[in-house]
């Protein structure tokens, strides 16, 4: 399903001036709250720009808490209404890019 939802946002929205994405992030409902999420995605950026990459973004959508995203200061360049496949149906969510300059 990512390669296929990837393909979709490369249709109106090219990713390719971005240095790095962040791709997955999972936290088990009962560790929520707890600022790992927080730390995982520090650990991530600090890895990325160690390596030389100066922007990042990622897709996340409303099945989410995506306003974490907000609060770790990354700035909302896309939303959009469905077009995309979440367990092999189109989804009626809507879906967001982020993005951080590093």
């Amino acid at each position: 399903m990512y390669a296929y939802n990837y393909a979709k946002l490369q249709q109106y929205y090219p990713t390719d001036k971005y240095d790095a994405e962040i791709v997955l992030l999972i936290i088990d409902p009962k560790l929520q709250g707890k600022g790992l999420g927080r730390k995982l995605i520090e650990f991530a950026i600090k890895k990325v720009r160690k390596e030389g990459a100066q922007n990042v973004f990622l897709l996340t959508d409303t099945s989410c808490n995506y306003k974490f995203y907000d609060l770790l200061m990354f700035k909302q360049v896309v939303k959009r209404k469905g077009g995309y496949l979440y367990e092999e149906q189109e989804s009626p969510e809507y879906f967001f890019v982020y993005e951080k300059n590093l």
